[in-house]
């Protein structure tokens, strides 16, 4: 089970996301509600949960991936906070250790920050709860390119399944 939570500001960029979360593994696909997404114009609502499902869905098709992320409603920092298991819980940060090699079968749960980043006091929930900095490259990234490094490094870790 690989979940990936994502601020997410904007509702195209996150339509493009779930079609390559989807292409590269991920089982569950989370939009984050932030401080810095609330006031998104363009942002994830509930109402857009269908479509994204149906980009994901489309996207294996071509990518030949044996499953489709589920996708959820937009869910808030401190129910993200406490998805997964803690020994298996990245923070994307630029200011983290490299990606730690996982076994196989680790429940990880990833979540990337918006544009922006979270602002401190979410920054220190994920942390609280036990999150691990994560850096995923040398230079500070877009919320949909954070995700893709993410998930980029797990699909590097593990091979490919059935749906579980």
């Amino acid at each position: 089970v690989f979940t990936l939570i994502v601020g997410a500001g904007d509702k195209e960029r996150f339509g493009w996301l779930a079609e390559k979360a989807a292409e590269l593994g991920v089982t569950h696909l989370a939009p984050l509600k932030t401080e810095r997404t609330r006031s998104v114009a363009a942002g994830i609502r509930d109402v857009h949960v269908a479509a994204l499902q149906r980009r994901a869905r489309q996207a294996i098709k071509q990518s030949g991936a044996p499953w489709a992320p589920s996708v959820v409603a937009p869910i808030d920092v401190k129910f993200a906070a406490s998805q997964g298991d803690p020994a298996y819980r990245w923070l994307a940060d630029a200011t983290g250790e490299p990606p730690p090699q996982l076994p196989p079968d680790a429940p990880l749960v990833v979540v990337v920050g918006p544009e922006g980043g979270l602002v401190p006091a979410e920054r220190e929930v994920f942390l609280a709860a036990g999150f691990r900095r994560v850096r995923l490259a040398p230079d500070l990234l877009r919320f949909e390119t954070a995700a893709l490094a993410a998930a980029a490094v797990i699909a590097s870790q593990r091979p490919r399944r059935a749906h579980e």
